[in-house]
């Protein structure tokens, strides 16, 4: 089954794939009427953005990244706790990594973050 996509919600909403875009993007710019329309194709068709396309388009994404020395360690894990609670209230998810305080999984720990174009990088250095 391939997965539902703008086109299919703008014809599904009788709009066009930019008032889709809009809506997903900058609800704030598209009549109440019309936004409601296609949110509701949005669930009907159970629409799921393609986070990654996205990502590629803004050049970065909706994740943070976060490194560690040691998520054993209680004072780290209170930290994870907070950082996580704070990305999800601002719409954020974290990406995680744990270095065991070892300078070349921490740098390959950053790559990654980096490939995912992360918006941004907390890190406590190895």
């Amino acid at each position: 089954m391939n997965p539902i996509g703008i086109k299919e919600v703008a014809a599904h909403a009788g709009v066009s794939p930019g008032t889709v875009s809009n809506v997903l993007n900058r609800p704030e710019k598209v009549a109440a009427a019309t936004r409601e329309r296609v949110q509701r194709s949005v669930r009907e068709l159970g629409f799921v953005r393609h986070g990654s396309a996205s990502s590629l388009r803004a050049g970065h994404s909706r994740t943070i990244g976060l490194s560690v020395i040691d998520i054993g360690n209680p004072f780290f894990t209170d930290v994870v706790t907070g950082v996580e609670d704070m990305a999800s209230e601002l719409g954020y998810a974290v990406i995680l990594g744990n270095s065991a305080g070892n300078a070349a999984k921490e740098e390959r720990n950053l790559l990654v973050l980096s490939e995912q174009r992360v918006r941004g990088v907390l890190i406590t250095p190895s």
